[in-house]
């Protein structure tokens, strides 16, 4: 399943922040829940001056057409000191596929 983040540094610490880990909680349609622990997002660390941003797209193995996300991000300010950022739940729906638009009777 797909899906689009934009961080933005809202904080006023006014210092430039890395991306550092990530930790997701990933919960199907089912009720199954796998984990996600790792470094940065995407293959990068980024870093994200004063009141910048970061947007990236990644997936996440989901085996129902439905499910949830929520997790938390590790950074380091400039100070080295570092902090988590909650990622609160969002859903994952995954697109209709024709085949399925046209099925008589079948909600979307």
């Amino acid at each position: 399943q797909a899906y689009t983040l934009s961080l933005h540094d809202a904080l006023p610490i006014y210092q430039m922040v890395q991306l550092l880990t990530r930790h997701w909680r990933i919960t199907d349609g089912r009720g199954m829940v796998n984990f996600v622990d790792g470094d940065g997002v995407v293959g990068e660390q980024p870093l994200i001056p004063p009141g910048g941003s970061h947007d990236y797209v990644s997936g996440c193995p989901l085996e129902t057409p439905q499910g949830s996300m929520e997790g938390h991000y590790g950074f380091r300010r400039a100070d080295s000191t570092g902090f988590n950022v909650a990622i609160p739940l969002f859903p994952l729906v995954a697109p209709a596929r024709s085949d399925e638009a046209r099925t008589p009777g079948r909600l979307l």
